[in-house]
Order: C-alpha cells, then structure tokens, then sequence
C-alpha cells in the first residue's frame, strides 16, 4: 500500500523499491546507505529484488532487457527510466522484503562469473563515452579476479565475450 501511495503521488517516478533486509540479519538494511533513512529518497538505483513500476515508465523504457540476463538488467532499467525523465525512489516501508543475497549465485558460481563480468561491459558500451567504459569495465573484471581464484576461467570468458561484443557492437543509443 505504501509503495502504492508513493506512486500515486509522484508520477515522475518510474520505479520504487521498498525497504529490503538480508536473510542473515532481517533488522539490518540490505544498502548501507539506507540504514535508517525514514522518508523517502530519489535514487540512481534500486535493488532489483522488490520494485513496483509504473505504466506510464514502462510504456516508455520497455521490459527488463534480456541481454542483461543475470545482472546488470535492472541498472540498464533505472539508466533507461531515467533518459526518459521518470526517476526512481526508495521508500522506507514499515513491512520489510527479506533478500537472501547470493541464493543464485552459490547454485550457479561459474555462470555468475561470466555473467558479471560480461554484463558489466554490456553496460559500459551502452552508457559510457567508449574509451573510459572500456577502461572501467576492464578495471573492474580485473580487479576481481585476484579476490575470486575460483571462477577464474569463467571471469576470464566473461571478459574475452565482454570485449568481443565491444568490438562487434556499436553502442545502443536510447
């Protein structure tokens, strides 16, 4: 009802993404940032786990885009949902979802990997200026790898796939 509300009253915002906490710890706040945070707060991004979206937002920007399958899809939705002026929001619900942050990722680690990784370039092609998105994608793969030895293999297919569709694609313009 809350997220409901909030809708109604702000029509230029496309999604809403209600208070969410871990499974490991249901009082504390799954975002840092949002620990404590009693009104509500325009955002760049949601977490993808619980979001209502409005018509009107989704007439604009679409459905979740299927390249992004695993991660990144909802970034690439706020990214898209802001370039079409709707903003997204966080309200601090009284009910809470409960996350259990990582539930996929420890059935399927390798193809998380690659996913991750992959997607993050996807990303960077489609939103940043080409040599910096590059760069930061690149960054980011590599500087999770010393941190992660398993799955090595399936981050380093991530970036070969990642900069294979750098090369091949030209950015996506919205």
């Amino acid at each position: 009802t809350e997220l409901v509300e909030f809708m109604r009253r702000n029509p230029d915002v496309g999604a809403a993404g209600p208070r969410i906490v871990l499974e490991r710890d249901p009082e504390v706040d799954q975002v840092r940032e949002l620990r404590g945070v009693s009104e509500p707060r325009r955002r760049l991004a949601l977490t993808g786990a619980a979001v209502m979206t409005s018509r009107a937002a989704l007439t604009a920007t679409g459905l979740l885009d299927e390249n992004f399958f695993l991660y990144w899809e909802e970034t690439d939705w706020w990214q898209r949902m802001r370039l079409t002026s709707f903003d997204v929001a966080y309200v601090p619900t009284k009910g809470k979802v409960i996350h259990s942050v990582g539930a996929t990722a420890k059935r399927m680690s390798g193809i998380c990997a690659f996913f991750m990784v992959r997607n993050e370039f996807l990303y960077r092609r489609r939103y940043d200026p080409p040599i910096r998105g590059l760069l930061r994608a690149l960054g980011d793969a590599l500087y999770s790898i010393p941190a992660t030895h398993s799955n090595f293999r399936a981050r380093v297919r991530g970036i070969a796939h990642g900069i294979s569709i750098w090369i091949r694609n030209p950015p996506v313009q919205y």
